[in-house]
């Protein structure tokens, strides 16, 4: 921040990219990934070219991420037939106590489950450290944020929608 302020923008941005990689993925395409889902069916990003995507990193576990839930659920009942679509990557490692979860929350979109937990590969692919971690991309599959919670994802949906429509 001492670089920024004295009007050494590069340099700053050399150091906030070595504090945080994932600044480096924003614009760009996001990594794929191919994985079977809950109900044991195939699912992989590229399946979703076109549509505006939230990868959901999350757990049961998770106090935050239980309280982002409605959020995410009204941006998707609000967005999901202009093509916005979520998906789920729990980092549970009890897959019954999942399943409870989702039937009892009633979450329409497809979850990943992996069983590994925190050794879950697509969190390694996006650097994942903490969660929740909400990473949006737009209809070319290109990283939005991985930030995209609260109030900002709501303008963030509701601004990738709009565009190239």
């Amino acid at each position: 921040m001492i670089h920024e302020e004295q009007g050494n923008t590069k340099l700053a941005k050399t150091y906030f990219l070595k504090a945080d990689a994932r600044l480096e993925m924003i614009g760009k395409p996001a990594p794929d990934f191919s994985a079977t889902d809950i109900d044991g069916n195939p699912i992989s990003l590229k399946d979703y070219h076109g549509k505006v995507v939230l990868l959901d990193f999350w757990s049961t576990t998770c106090g935050p991420c239980i309280g982002e839930i409605p959020n995410v659920k009204k941006v998707y009942d609000a967005y999901k037939d202009m093509g916005f679509d979520v998906i789920g990557i729990s980092l549970d490692d009890d897959e019954a106590k999942l399943h409870e979860f989702l039937k009892v929350c009633d979450l329409p979109w497809r979850q990943i489950f992996t069983g590994e937990g925190w050794e879950t590969p697509i969190r390694k692919q996006y650097n994942v450290r903490g969660i929740p971690s909400p990473w949006l991309m737009d209809k070319e599959g290109k990283v939005i944020s991985y930030q995209a919670r609260g109030a900002a994802l709501k303008k963030l949906v509701a601004e990738a929608v709009k565009e190239k429509s």
